[in-house]
């Protein structure tokens, strides 16, 4: 069963592939998407830095890229989380 998932998976990304070289723009996407994941690090850390109670939240790779996908609306979602779970 696990084998499917892979080749959906592996099928699923080399078509992605595809559409992002036959587009004009991908490069700019994925300077975009960087940019995003770099940017989403930095606030982190930078919330990190201030070491206040209810921002301190874990920089991880889930994390960045959930500041970086969201924006604004994933570090409110991350603070919840943070501020239910722990």
């Amino acid at each position: 069963m696990s084998y499917a998932w892979v080749i959906l998976l592996v099928s699923s990304l080399s078509l992605l592939g595809i559409v992002l070289l036959k587009t004009r723009g991908w490069m700019q996407f994925v300077k975009y998407a960087a940019l995003n994941l770099v940017v989403a690090g930095f606030v982190l850390y930078f919330l990190r830095f201030l070491d206040v109670e209810f921002l301190n939240i874990a920089i991880n790779p889930y994390t960045i890229f959930t500041l970086g996908v969201l924006g604004l609306p994933g570090l409110g979602l991350l603070v919840a989380l943070n501020y239910t779970l722990f």
